[in-house]
């Protein structure tokens, strides 16, 4: 065989190897690809799903609480409170559910949940109106509640039979039938006319006109650049840590369905901080190898391993912040997990405190009080709420004192604000006392004259 044609052949090989390379790895890249879109979908899928469940297992829930004390309680206004945010979320996942298979074209099994839904949605509309104190338990009302439980328990059925076949599909939803089938007989199980028969009667009130925030409220005018807010970064860190670089964005949610955009940053000492746009706010200050320190740590903890006293640590957390210009904070809840110090501080004004203006800290208290995580976006939407109910508060402290009776003993007392749906704060006197060696404390509700206690934990 001449030299040429043998050089031509083995030319022709190369070129036809390469180009099969070159065609497998093509055709891995768009395996790859196809993978991590259905992993992120099957995550999607199985968030929708959960939000979707705890929304009906808490209407159930609090048509029970409602059909067997007939009476609104604060647990049942707390249960509304949650109800309204699984559906907040439920909004944001509307999209995603997908039929299964969809990619390839298979629509046979497509999801439907239009009905489901419909009633989720209005179920919860309801249930806002009661919280706004809007309705009444009449008796038309009481019938509704009635049959919403009735409807409520038949899905949450539906739920419990299918829970065990998807828990072990989990990691596979986007194909899995079960989790279809759940899902379509729930909205099977909805007729249409029913909505027609849930009928309830609202009360005709003057509406309370409350200040509503906008976000130049709460976080300023100015909108930050990538730099300014790098250069804020910094400034609030000091020299505690040092910016390293951009690592992202997002954006996060307050009064319900509003949104403003935030920019993160990592440092040198593994934290990731998240600053507002808008205003040049910290939101949140993390340890980014918080989550798999505390695995470790969890496997073989034990309370030889702490290094800093509660104390020294909620000392170390309030010279941080007050550093910062964070001051004039009262301790209101100390937990700790673990490893895992927990503290929740409140702005005290001087005048009373502002319990919307929380901030959550988590320190380790096997690493001398490192700080784990620091939370502050309740903080400065608080600080922005409506406090003209103040005066009113002030003239309703004999009418608070006068409800906890003779037979108890004060031992310290605080007028406080809470915040509200509407951004406002209803103010409490707080008392507090105690009993068998454990501490209270009693709020007052300054319009109502309703009492709560809750155990002091600090």
């Amino acid at each position: 065989m001449k030299p040429e044609k043998v050089v031509k052949k083995r030319v022709a090989l190369i070129l036809l190897i390469g180009i099969f390379l070159l065609l497998g790895i093509f055709m891995y890249n768009q395996w790859k690809f196809l993978r991590d879109m259905i992993e992120e979908k099957n995550g999607d899928m199985a968030n929708r799903y959960w939000h979707q469940n705890q929304c009906l297992e808490t209407i159930e829930e609090i048509a029970a609480e409602i059909i067997i004390s007939n009476r609104i309680s604060k647990k049942t206004l707390n249960d509304i409170k949650y109800l309204n945010k699984r559906y907040l979320e439920l909004k944001i996942h509307k999209e995603y559910y997908q039929p299964k298979n969809y990619l390839y074209g298979d629509l046979k099994n497509k999801i439907s949940d239009n009905l489901l839904n419909r009633f989720i949605h209005e179920t919860n509309d309801f249930f806002e109106e009661i919280y706004d104190n809007n309705i009444k338990l009449t008796d038309k009302n009481l019938q509704y509640i009635k049959n919403l439980h009735s409807k409520t328990k038949e899905l949450n059925s539906i739920v419990d039979k299918y829970e065990f076949s998807i828990r072990q599909e989990y990691e596979n939803l986007f194909y899995s039938e079960n989790f279809a089938n759940s899902i379509n007989e729930m909205d099977r199980c909805i007729d249409i006319n029913w909505f027609k028969k849930l009928e309830y009667e609202r009360e005709d009130r003057e509406e309370k006109k409350l200040k509503n925030l906008k976000p130049e409220d709460i976080f300023g005018e100015k909108v930050f650049s990538e730099n300014e807010a790098r250069e804020v970064a910094q400034e609030f860190l000091g020299d505690f840590d040092t910016v390293k670089r951009r690592t992202g964005s997002g954006e996060s949610r307050y009064d319900d369905d509003k949104m403003f955009e935030h920019i993160d940053f990592d440092t040198i000492k593994e934290y990731e901080v998240e600053i507002s746009v808008l205003g040049g706010k910290i939101n949140r200050i993390f340890d980014k190898e918080w989550d798999d320190l505390l695995e470790e740590q969890g496997k073989s903890f034990d309370e030889s391993q702490i290094n800093i006293s509660k104390e020294e640590s909620i000392n170390k957390l309030i010279k941080f912040l007050d550093e910062r210009n964070i001051k004039d904070l009262e301790v209101i809840e100390v937990d700790e997990y673990g490893p895992e110090l927990k503290v929740r501080f409140v702005k005290d004004t001087g005048r009373y405190l502002n319990m919307a203006a929380e901030i959550e800290c988590i320190v380790d208290l096997t690493r001398k009080g490192r700080l784990l995580e620091l939370s502050l976006e309740d903080y400065w939407q608080g600080l922005a709420f409506d406090d003209s109910r103040y005066d009113q508060a002030l003239t309703g402290y004999d009418k608070a004192k006068k409800v906890l009776g003779s037979k108890i003993t004060v031992t310290e007392e605080n007028l406080v604000g809470e915040g509200t749906r509407e951004q406002s704060l209803d103010f409490y006197w707080r008392f507090a006392t105690r009993y068998d060696g454990e501490e209270y404390y009693i709020y007052v509700n300054v319009e109502t004259g309703e009492e709560d206690i809750k155990k002091i934990n600090k």
